[in-house]
C-alpha cells in the first residue's frame, strides 16, 4: 500500500472515531439533562469533620470547597431542599448547593440537542462533505462540554471538554503547509491536553489556570475553525457547499440514534458500549447504502414525478406568456405597419400565418381559456382545435362557469385537462379515430370527464405493446391523475376505447 493510500486510510479512520466520539458525548449530554443530575466530587469525613478529596469536576469546586475545610453542615440529596454543604476556612464561610446546579443542567437541553445534531451531520458529512467534519465535530464537543460539565461526571466530561480544546486547534494545524510545523502545533496542544487532564483529575492548585486556558482555545478555536471552513472558500471564489443529506443517511442516522438512546436509558449500558455500538452501526453503513438508495428512490419516486410535471406546468405557462408578450405583439405592430403598404401585402401574409403558428404553439403550452373560463370551456376548445376533415371531435360538458370561487382547483382543472389532451391525442394519432366525444360534470367538488373514441381500441396487450414502444402517454396520464388524487380507467375494445377520469374533494 502506498504512502498516500496509508495516510488517506489513517485520516478516514480519525474521522469515523472522532464523529462517532462527539455523537456518543451528543446522547451523553442528552441523557444527562433528562435524567441525570449534577455531581458534587466531593468527599467528607464523617459525620462531622474535614473535606478529604474534591474533584474540579464536580459543582462543589466551583462553589470554592477545597481539601482541608472543616464541614459546618451536611444534608444529603433527600433532605429538604436537597444536597447542601457548608465549610469553613481561613478564609470564611463557603456554600455549596446541588439545587441550582440541578436547573442549571436542565437549562442546557437546546444545547445537548445541537451536539445531538452536529454528530449526526458529522456522521453524515463522512461520504459527502469529508471538509465538514471537523468543523461540526468542534462544534459538538463544545456543545456537549456544557452539559457534561455541569452534570460533573468525571470521565465524559473530561473527555468533552479535553476534546472541544484539543480538535479546533489540530483541525486548524492540518491547513499548515509544512509538515514540521503540523507536528509542532499538534505536540504542543497535545502536551498542554495531557497536562490539562493531569491537572483535573488531580486537583492540583494550577487547575484553574490551565482550565481558563482550555475554555479560551475551545471557545476561539471553534470560531476561527468555522469561520476557516466558511470564510476561505469564499475569498478563494468556491462555493459553500452546504451539506444536503441523502433520505438514506437521514434515516440511518436516525436509527443509529434511536438505537443509543435505547441503550442509554432504558438497557443503562456505559458510554463505551455505547461508542462501539455506533461504531460497528458506522461501519456497517455502506452495506446497507445500496438498498436505502433503491428504498429512497421508491419512496419518492411519486413525489419527483410530481414536481416535475409541476416544473414543466410552469415552463410552459412561462414560454406561453412569453410568446405572447413579445414576438406576437412586435408581430401584430410590424403586420400593421404592413398592411398601409400596398406592396408589401404579400410578407404582410406570411407575417400572419408565422403569427397565426406561433399563437397556436402559446396555446397549446398553455391554454389561456383554461385560466379565464375554466375547465368546461377549456375542453371546448380542445375539441375545436382537434375537428378536421374526417375527424369530428366534440364536447358536452356542464361546468360552473368562470366563477373562481365554484370551481374546482386550478391544479385538478389543469390535471385533468392534460389527461384528456393526451386521451384525444392518442385517439387521433393512434388509434386512427374519426369520431371522438368529450362528456364531463364539473364542480366546485367534484369532476368527472370522459373521452370516448371509435378507433383501434386500447387493450391491455396494445397498452403493454405502447409502453414498449416508448409512447408514455399512457403513463403521464396516469401520474397527473395520481397528483390530484383522481382515479383513472382506461378500457379498450374492439369498437374503441373510454378513457375516464374521476376527482372528488
Amino acid at each position: 500500500m502506498s504512502r498516500k493510500a496509508i495516510g488517506y486510510n489513517v485520516r478516514r479512520a480519525t474521522q469515523v472515531a472522532l464523529v462517532v466520539v462527539v455523537f456518543v458525548l451528543g446522547m451523553a449530554a442528552t441523557s444527562a439533562v433528562i435524567e441525570g443530575s449534577a455531581v458534587a466530587g466531593v468527599e467528607t469525613e464523617l459525620p462531622r469533620g474535614h473535606v478529604l478529596a474534591v474533584s474540579p469536576a464536580g459543582f462543589a469546586w466551583r462553589d470554592g470547597i477545597r481539601p482541608g475545610q472543616l464541614v459546618v453542615a451536611l444534608s444529603d440529596t433527600y433532605s429538604e431542599g436537597g444536597w447542601r454543604l457548608e465549610t469553613i476556612d481561613g478564609s470564611g464561610t463557603h456554600i455549596s448547593r446541588e439545587a441550582g446546579f440541578d436547573d442549571a443542567l436542565r437549562s442546557t437541553s437546546p444545547l445537548a440537542i445541537l451536539a445531538l445534531v452536529a454528530g449526526g451531520l458529522g456522521m453524515v458529512s463522512i461520504r459527502t462533505h469529508r471538509r465538514w467534519v471537523g468543523p461540526l465535530a468542534a462544534i459538538g464537543l463544545a456543545l456537549a462540554a456544557v452539559p457534561l460539565g455541569l452534570q460533573g461526571e468525571p470521565v465524559l466530561s473530561t473527555a468533552a471538554m479535553a476534546g472541544a480544546g484539543f480538535v479546533p486547534a489540530a483541525v486548524l494545524a492540518n491547513a499548515l503547509t509544512s509538515l514540521r510545523w503540523r507536528i509542532a502545533v499538534w505536540t504542543t496542544i497535545g502536551t498542554f491536553t495531557c497536562a490539562w487532564i493531569l491537572v483535573r483529575t488531580t486537583a492540583d492548585p494550577a487547575y484553574e489556570t490551565f482550565e481558563g486556558i482550555r475554555a479560551a482555545a475551545a471557545a476561539y478555536g471553534t470560531g476561527a475553525l468555522v469561520a476557516a471552513t466558511i470564510v476561505r472558500p469564499a475569498l478563494r471564489g468556491e462555493g459553500l457547499h452546504v451539506i444536503r443529506p441523502r433520505l438514506v443517511d437521514v434515516v440511518s442516522v436516525a436509527v443509529v440514534g434511536g438505537a443509543s438512546l435505547i441503550l442509554l436509558f432504558f438497557l443503562h449500558l456505559s458510554a463505551a458500549a455505547v461508542f462501539v455500538t455506533v461504531s460497528a452501526a458506522l461501519l456497517l453503513l455502506p452495506a446497507t447504502r445500496y438498498a436505502g438508495r433503491r428504498l429512497e428512490r421508491a419512496v419518492l419516486a411519486d413525489l419527483r414525478a410530481q414536481v416535475a410535471q409541476e416544473v414543466s406546468e410552469a415552463e410552459r405557462a412561462r414560454l406561453a406568456r412569453e410568446l405572447h408578450d413579445v414576438p406576437l405583439q412586435e408581430l401584430s405592430s410590424v403586420i400593421r405597419h404592413l398592411d398601409a403598404v400596398p406592396e408589401a401585402r404579400e410578407e404582410a401574409e406570411r407575417l400572419r400565418t408565422v403569427a397565426t403558428q406561433l399563437r397556436e404553439t402559446a396555446t397549446d403550452l398553455r391554454p389561456p381559456v383554461l385560466d379565464d373560463l375554466g375547465l368546461g370551456a377549456a375542453l371546448d376548445f380542445l375539441a375545436t382545435q382537434a375537428t378536421a376533415e374526417g375527424v369530428h371531435v366534440t364536447a358536452t360538458v356542464t361546468d360552473p362557469g368562470p366563477d373562481p370561487a365554484a370551481r374546482p382547483p386550478t391544479n385538478v382543472e389543469l390535471a385533468i385537462f392534460r389527461v384528456a389532451q393526451e386521451a384525444v391525442t392518442n385517439a387521433l394519432r393512434h388509434a386512427d379515430a374519426k369520431s371522438v366525444q368529450i362528456s364531463g360534470l364539473v364542480s366546485r367538488d367534484t369532476v368527472t370527464v370522459t373521452v370516448l373514441d371509435n378507433g383501434r381500441g386500447l387493450t391491455k396487450d396494445r397498452q403493454r405493446e405502447a409502453m414498449k414502444a416508448g409512447r408514455l402517454g399512457l403513463a403521464s396520464m396516469r401520474r397527473r391523475a395520481e397528483a390530484i388524487d383522481a382515479d383513472l380507467t382506461v378500457a379498450g375494445s374492439t369498437s374503441g376505447t373510454e378513457v375516464a377520469v374521476r376527482w372528488r374533494r
